[in-house]
């Protein structure tokens, strides 16, 4: 079967977004299929980059002249560190702005410059199946068009996150209905759609009430040897707690958190010292928040790490972070698996009462809710740091691997072969 993976996330970009993609390319070959992944250029870092093992799979980068400008000047440059912001201030409105238009996938969308690049590089070119990865929207446009023009026979429609329902930006109200009007259309003309969750799941038929929707979890990889990036951390006498990834200022409870850090530190009496690392690409923005609760000497920003030593710093933590969203239930991300698989403690703080990510952590073993409440938070930590040392999770090992991105993959392939029985190995 010849397939055509359309998305934006991919490597050399180091996201979690991208782990999505290369699951799909990577097990869709293994499986005995030829997979081209169609993909945007950008810019390259050695140090933070995000590697793969070499394969037969093609991969198409496409080229947009305006997109290479804007990298350059706004910084599509993981590593790079942004000064601090005041919370409310001008700067900081301006960068939680840059995220809704960047990332989002909400119109006007400036990776709409790929559309046409895209379409013109794969001008002769035909598949029997072609997998669009949202967000951003121009995936799906290109799989549209190629579905129309009958360059390809099937289209499924991937969801990383909802579209017009996202839980963090409405859009912008000039450009709603448009939005409306073409998630609708890609929906009917998609064959199937697949998601991250059951919730986002029933959102999405809700919008198509036709197309059939099937969950692919986002799942994750087995760890590989990562011992060349540990640094040490004398459990016995340093509690680590850790975040990595993103972080969307307004949308999680970080503050929550910090402020209980900030409790504790004035009750505090004896115990392990404390040390917490937000690990990620510009998280410069809770520095302020940090200096504002006088914690400066528990909490650093180490920046954007290569994906071993993020997966390092998570398994040497006593816990992991976990910020839920305030809305939006049925977000499960790769980063939340990855922590699945770190063997510490996940620290839940905010998000609804029930959640599918909380469900699966504590099903798998480690998933801890921490609420809300500053002084509730203090309290965990208090009692963190009087343990003399690293205590690991009891992890059920067999729901753990019902997520392991081979099964999770090879269950998808087998769907698709029984939804389109035309479609040959």
């Amino acid at each position: 079967m010849r397939i055509l993976l359309l998305t934006y996330y991919y490597p050399p970009l180091n996201s979690i977004a991208s782990h999505r993609g290369v699951a799909f390319a990577e097990i869709f070959t293994r499986l005995g299929h030829q997979v081209t992944v169609a993909t945007a250029k950008k810019p390259r870092n050695a140090q933070t980059d995000l590697r793969v093992r070499p394969s037969t799979i093609e991969i198409v980068e496409v080229e947009s002249a305006i997109l290479t400008l804007l990298y350059r000047a706004f910084g599509n440059n993981q590593s790079r560190q942004f000064a601090p912001a005041t919370r409310g201030s001008l700067l900081d409105r301006f960068r939680r702005a840059r995220i809704r238009i960047l990332t989002l996938g909400r119109l006007p969308d400036l990776f709409d410059l790929l559309v046409k690049p895209t379409k013109t590089i794969l001008k002769s070119r035909s598949f029997d199946l072609v997998i669009s990865s949202f967000a951003p929207r121009y995936v799906h446009e290109v799989a549209s068009y190629l579905k129309a023009s009958k360059q390809a026979t099937y289209w499924v429609a991937d969801f990383r996150d909802l579209w017009t329902q996202h839980h963090q930006f409405s859009g912008i109200p000039l450009f709603r209905h448009y939005e409306k009007y073409l998630e609708k259309r890609y929906l009917q003309q998609a064959d199937l759609i697949t998601t991250v969750s059951h919730q986002l799941a029933d959102q999405l038929s809700e919008v198509t009430r036709a197309t059939k929707v099937v969950v692919v979890p986002n799942g994750f990889s087995p760890r590989k040897d990562i011992a060349n990036h540990q640094s040490p951390i004398d459990s016995s006498k340093t509690a680590y707690l850790v975040y990595t990834g993103t972080l969307y200022p307004g949308w999680q409870n970080v503050h929550l958190f910090l402020e209980g850090v900030a409790i504790w530190k004035k009750n505090k009496t004896t115990g392990r010292r404390l040390k917490i690392e937000f690990i990620g690409n510009d998280l410069s923005n809770l520095t302020a928040v940090v200096q504002e609760f006088n914690i400066q000497e528990y909490v650093s920003f180490p920046g954007l790490l290569s994906h071993e030593s993020a997966l390092a710093a998570q398994s040497q933590s006593d816990a992991q972070l976990f910020f839920e969203p305030n809305t939006g239930t049925g977000i499960v991300t790769g980063k939340f698996y990855e922590y699945l698989t770190s063997m510490s403690f996940i620290w839940r703080v905010g998000g609804a009462q029930t959640t599918e990510a909380k469900l699966i952590a504590e099903e798998c073993g480690n998933g801890v809710d921490i609420g809300n409440d500053p002084v509730a938070i203090a309290a965990k930590i208090d009692q963190l740091t009087k343990q003399t040392t690293r205590i690991a999770p009891k992890i059920d090992h067999v729901r753990l691997s019902s997520y392991d991105r081979s099964q999770v993959v090879t269950e998808f392939a087998r769907i698709l072969l029984e939804t389109f029985p035309s479609l040959t190995r």
